[in-house]
């Protein structure tokens, strides 16, 4: 069944960086049941890759073998007719691409489109998309 499926918050690197550090210092629960945290312990070290956030419009292009393919903004299923910034045209012109992509991202990963979705999410930037940032 097509269905809106919300895309999940992205947390900012300060946020990370202070769930880290409380997993890390946690010691255990007081006689009222709050947390205490040992600051002094040492920390762990990560290894991560960033990544910079684009300014565009949150996009992204679902499909199950039973369907088709369907696009979504971040909070509403686009088509043609009520589109976000074009991109509901343009997966519509690029449509077989786009469910061969998505087919073998499922063979890769032994996922079976006939009881799964895959949703890809991503940002649609372009002309006119945001204004005074360094990509528009």
């Amino acid at each position: 069944m097509r269905r809106m499926i919300k895309y999940p918050s992205i947390s900012q690197f300060r946020q990370i960086v202070k769930e880290i550090t409380e997993s890390a210092c946690f010691i255990g629960l007081d006689g009222e049941g709050k947390a205490m945290f040992d600051y002094l312990k040492p920390k762990p070290v990560v290894t991560f890759t960033a990544t910079e956030k684009v300014h565009g419009t949150n996009a992204s292009v679902c499909y199950s073998n039973s369907d088709g393919v369907w696009c979504q903004s971040r909070e509403n299923v686009i088509t043609v007719e009520k589109d976000n910034m074009g991109f509901a045209w343009f997966v519509e012109q690029n449509k077989e691409t786009v469910i061969s992509i998505i087919r073998e991202l499922a063979k890769e990963n032994n996922i079976d489109l006939n009881t799964h979705i895959i949703s890809l999410y991503g940002e649609w930037i372009g002309k006119g998309i945001q204004k005074n940032v360094a990509i528009s």
